[in-house]
């Protein structure tokens, strides 16, 4: 079963949490870095750093790429 799947026929509780959230920014350009943790249950069942770089285009931002890193 792929995620996509398993987000949404799923009938555990599911949350993904984030803390430790740093955004910079230069010009149109931003990086966001945070850290994650996938909650099933209110157990956390992965987690790990999540960084995201953004540019602003028509005075919206957008997510160009996602990498992250499971801890």
């Amino acid at each position: 079963m792929d995620l996509r799947n398993f987000l949404a026929t799923s009938k555990d509780k599911l949350e993904e949490k984030f803390h430790n959230i740093e955004i910079r920014q230069d010009g149109d350009l931003g990086l966001v870095t945070f850290n994650y943790g996938f909650v099933i249950n209110d157990k956390v069942t992965n987690s790990g750093v999540e960084h995201w770089q953004v540019r602003k285009i028509d005075g919206q931002w957008k997510i160009l790429s996602v990498t992250l890193d499971e801890l």
